[in-house]
């Protein structure tokens, strides 16, 4: 089964087929023998539904290793069941840059998931559910100011006069008001491989993109640790349970990472490309002990 594994993948890349034996210290495998057949079906693949479909390109797919952050991060899809923004005529650009600050974790639904999941383990291991409070920029005009602080591109994305606000120790913030409370009312995903459960999928061609671009022809995938609905939260009559006290305004300010988070990244890299080294020092690493 393994032999015929490898084959798909020497069929993809003729310059990486194994030309010598097996090796148990490497724990290389040759692969299945590739016909005339394999190779015309690479050469000139059907759908295989509706061979009448002519195929117009293809994408090699590949990880965004730029776009890979620390082990316990990744990229989480949140579904509003209402509009959350004043705007109804139109798309709201605050929503682009909108945050959402997590809180009152849902201790007693993640131990009874957790419960299920430790006497069934060909279940996905859960994440934690939590409230979350909706903060958005006091002014649309801010919004642009904001994707500049995140253009990687724009040589100017450090120009303090980007900020919109200036703090009381001199420091200058985008300005966030708070919106209001949601709860999580479903969720799914995997909390252990980000992988596993869902992934994004973007089509790239440097051909079609206009300016300079950092990846070459591919479609990247992206984790997706987990996909959560979410709904206005509503205050429960004689409900007196215990609520983090949150702010009514934020101020947000950009930063470039930490060593210790560029290391984490480097960490998660290695998991994905086992062409990146694993940083030497480990320590105050998630998942220290090295990639799985």
């Amino acid at each position: 089964m393994l032999r015929y594994v490898v084959k798909g993948f020497d069929i993809a890349y003729p310059h990486d087929v194994r030309k010598g034996p097996d090796s148990k210290e490497d724990n290389k495998v040759k692969g299945a023998a590739i016909t005339d057949a394999d190779a015309k079906a690479w050469a000139n693949p059907k759908h295989p539904t509706n061979p009448s479909l002519q195929l117009l390109d293809s994408y090699p797919v590949l990880p965004d290793l730029d776009a890979v952050q620390e082990r316990s991060l990744a990229f989480i899809v949140m579904r509003f069941n209402s509009n959350p923004s004043g705007m109804t005529d139109k798309y709201d650009p605050c929503l682009d840059v909108a945050m959402l600050k997590p809180i009152n974790i849902n201790e007693e639904r993640h131990e009874d998931r957790m419960a299920a999941y430790e006497a069934d383990l060909n279940l996905t291991q859960p994440a934690p559910e939590y409230d979350y409070e909706l903060y958005m920029p006091e002014n649309r005009q801010y919004v642009h100011g904001m994707k500049r602080k995140f253009d990687v591109k724009d040589p100017d994305n450090d120009d303090p006069s980007l900020y919109s606000h200036d703090e009381a120790d001199g420091s200058k913030s985008f300005r966030y008001n708070k919106i209001r409370t949601y709860e999580t009312y479903q969720q799914a995903g995997d909390a252990e491989n980000h992988y596993a459960d869902t992934v994004a999928l973007a089509l790239h061609d440097p051909e079609l993109d206009v300016g300079a671009s950092r990846l070459k022809k591919g479609a990247y995938f992206y984790p997706i640790m987990q996909r959560t609905n979410i709904r206005q939260k509503r205050k429960v009559a004689g409900h007196q349970g215990e609520e983090e006290e949150t702010a009514d305004i934020m101020g947000i300010t950009v930063r470039d990472p930490l060593e210790s988070e560029l290391r984490g990244r480097q960490l998660a890299k290695s998991v994905v490309d086992p062409t990146v080294p694993v940083p030497e020092d480990l320590e105050g690493l998630e998942g220290g002990d090295g990639p799985a």
